[in-house]
C-alpha cells in the first residue's frame, strides 16, 4: 500500500463526530420506536372541559341523601329512550340480534357520551344500556325472577326482571313458526 492508497483510506473514514451524530441519531430513533404504539399521555378532563349544558349539569349534579337522582333520571331516561327506539325498529328481530345493537350503542355511549354527560354520566348510560342487552341475550332476569318469585311467594309483573320486548318477540317467533308448520301440513293435504 503506497501513501496515496493509505490516505484515502484514512480520508474515507468516518471522524470520530460524524460517528457521534450518527449514534446520536440512532438512539433518537430508539427511542421513538419505543413510544410507536403508545397514545400520548392526556391531563383528566373536567365536566366543565367536557362542554355539558348547564341545565343538564345542574340536574344531573343533584343528589338526595348522596344518591345521585340528577345521574339516574337523565341517564336513565336517555338509557331508555335508546332501547325502546333499538325495541321499537327491530321489533321483529331475534332477542340475540337487539342485545348485541344494544352493546353497541353502550360502547358508543362510553366512548361519545362523556362530551355530553361527563364520564359518569356516559358510564351510567353505558350501564343501563348494556344491562338491556345483556338480558336480551342471556335471560338472567328470568332466571333471577324465578328465584325471587320462590323467596317471596309472589308473582311480579315490574322491576328489572321485567322484559316484555323479549317476550313479545319470543311469542311472535314460536307464533310464525308455528303458523308455518301449520300452512305446510295443510299445504300438502289439500284442504
Amino acid at each position: 500500500m503506497d501513501i496515496n492508497e493509505l490516505k484515502t483510506l484514512i480520508d474515507s473514514m468516518a471522524s470520530k463526530k460524524s460517528v457521534d451524530d450518527i449514534l446520536a441519531k440512532i438512539d433518537g430513533l430508539d427511542k421513538r420506536l419505543a413510544t410507536l404504539g403508545e397514545e400520548p399521555k392526556k391531563e383528566p378532563a373536567t365536566d366543565a372541559v367536557l362542554g355539558r349544558a348547564g341545565a343538564l349539569d345542574s340536574i344531573m349534579s343533584f343528589k338526595a341523601m348522596d344518591v345521585p337522582v340528577g345521574k339516574i333520571v337523565v341517564a336513565g331516561g336517555i338509557a331508555v329512550l335508546g332501547t325502546e327506539l333499538i325495541d321499537g325498529f327491530m321489533g321483529d328481530a331475534k332477542p340475540m340480534t337487539t342485545g348485541l345493537v344494544k352493546l353497541a350503542l353502550a360502547a358508543a355511549a362510553v366512548k361519545w357520551g362523556a362530551k355530553f354527560l361527563g364520564k359518569d354520566g356516559a358510564e351510567a348510560v353505558a350501564l343501563l344500556i348494556g344491562y338491556d342487552g345483556i338480558r336480551d341475550i342471556l335471560p338472567i332476569d328470568t332466571y333471577v325472577k324465578k328465584l325471587a318469585n320462590k323467596i317471596t311467594g309472589t308473582v311480579t309483573n315490574a322491576g328489572l326482571a321485567q322484559n316484555a320486548n323479549r317476550d313479545r318477540v319470543i311469542k311472535n317467533n314460536v307464533m310464525n313458526q308455528a303458523n308455518k308448520v301449520a300452512a305446510d301440513y295443510y299445504k300438502g293435504t289439500g284442504v
